[in-house]
């Protein structure tokens, strides 16, 4: 199964790819898409509306979106509108949970209001919330599976 990992700057996409994955080879900010079975965007172009065309584009190319949001941070601008262009399963991941500034019922509200009605809230320092975000990714990945073979 394909992922696209998006969100701003600093919100934890790189790390939660490396946490689920156990794959440590993005050791820096990253600077460009990273293609593969996960792709990884840099949280500049989630930010600049400018970059939001081959953001779209890329979503296409996916079976499913992490839209990831820092839980400690309120979530600005209009994405609202981003979020009704994006017609491939978006699942929504809160990170930084463990920290004591983390607001889980400012990110409901902000998930609800885009739509997303099933998010996680993880802790890439410290996993909590990975092994329920890992089995939800194994069962969307099966149920694609099935809908392939039909």
């Amino acid at each position: 199964m394909k992922i696209l990992c998006l969100g701003v700057v600093g919100a934890g996409k790189t790390s939660l790819i490396q946490r689920l994955t156990q794959d440590r080879i993005w050791e820096e900010k990253t600077g460009c898409v990273i293609y593969g079975d996960w792709m990884d965007t840099p949280g500049e172009m989630f930010e600049n509306q400018g970059f939001f065309r081959r953001l779209l584009q890329l979503t296409n190319q996916v079976e499913l979106v992490l839209w990831v949001v820092d839980a400690t941070k309120p979530m600005l601008g209009n994405h609202l509108e981003y979020r009704r262009l994006i017609q491939t399963e978006v699942i929504g991941i809160a990170t930084k949970i463990d920290t004591e500034e983390a607001d889980l019922l400012r990110v409901s509200k902000r998930m609800q209001e885009l739509g997303i009605w099933r998010w996680f809230p993880i802790s890439n320092h410290t996993g909590e919330g990975l092994e329920a975000l890992r089995e939800e990714l194994l069962e969307l990945e099966q149920m694609i599976h099935l809908k392939k073979k039909k």
